[in-house]
């Protein structure tokens, strides 16, 4: 019975034994893996070196070792800044991302608003003055004038200033015969007539033009 006892324990323990000599061997079987790793990457990492050492002998470019341990440092130094940057940009893409949908929003808004003002016809209006720009400037230039300016004053001012009166502007015909013998009155109407009849050959002249072109 005893005997027994002592060989379960045995085999116990020896299941326990191939348990941790398998895990050892595992272990072992990764460490090697990691030391080839190591080995490769040391290799690939001296020729690479090697090739950059011969490029920048190539070049000319002459590597200072202790600035680039100082550069090496103030990487390591500004660790935390530069996630803090990392950071910065990570958040600016979610920015952008939640941004997005709201641009795509306004340029439909846009699209929609130029479409309507189109249909109005704001779109030929603005055409319209971009093509006549020179002759809105000329006129623009003509009411800058002194001259024109003091004239609107005066038009304006005696517009303003009179207003129809029952006893002077009921007048009769012979009155009004009358009134056309004064000088004043005549030069008034004459300038009249002769500002409309260039008026009329002004918009002759356009029409011909317009039909030609």
């Amino acid at each position: 019975m005893v005997d027994a006892e002592i060989n379960n324990q045995m085999a116990e323990i020896n299941g326990k034994l191939d348990l941790v000599l398998t895990y050892v061997d595992q272990q072992r079987l990764k460490t090697q893996e990691i030391e080839d790793l190591v080995k490769d990457l040391t290799i690939v990492g001296n020729d690479m070196f090697k090739a950059t050492v011969d490029e920048l002998d190539q070049q000319s470019v002459e590597l200072d070792t202790e600035e680039l341990r100082q550069l090496i440092i103030r990487l390591i130094k500004n660790v935390g800044n530069i996630n803090m940057v990392v950071g910065s940009f990570e958040s600016i893409n979610d920015f952008t991302k939640d941004l997005m949908p709201i641009l795509r929003g306004m340029a439909f808004d846009m699209i929609a608003k130029i479409e309507e003002y189109e249909q109005k016809g704001y779109f030929e209006i603005f055409k319209n003055l971009s093509q006549n720009i020179d002759k809105l400037l000329n006129v623009a230039v003509m009411l800058t004038k002194p001259e024109v300016i003091n004239a609107l004053e005066r038009t304006t001012r005696v517009i303003t200033s009179l207003g129809m009166d029952e006893k002077e502007d009921n007048k009769s015909l012979w009155k009004l015969y009358k009134e056309l013998k004064k000088p004043e009155i005549r030069k008034s109407i004459s300038y009249s007539l002769r500002v409309i009849q260039e008026i009329q050959k002004a918009n002759t002249k356009s029409q011909i033009k317009s039909i030609t072109n």
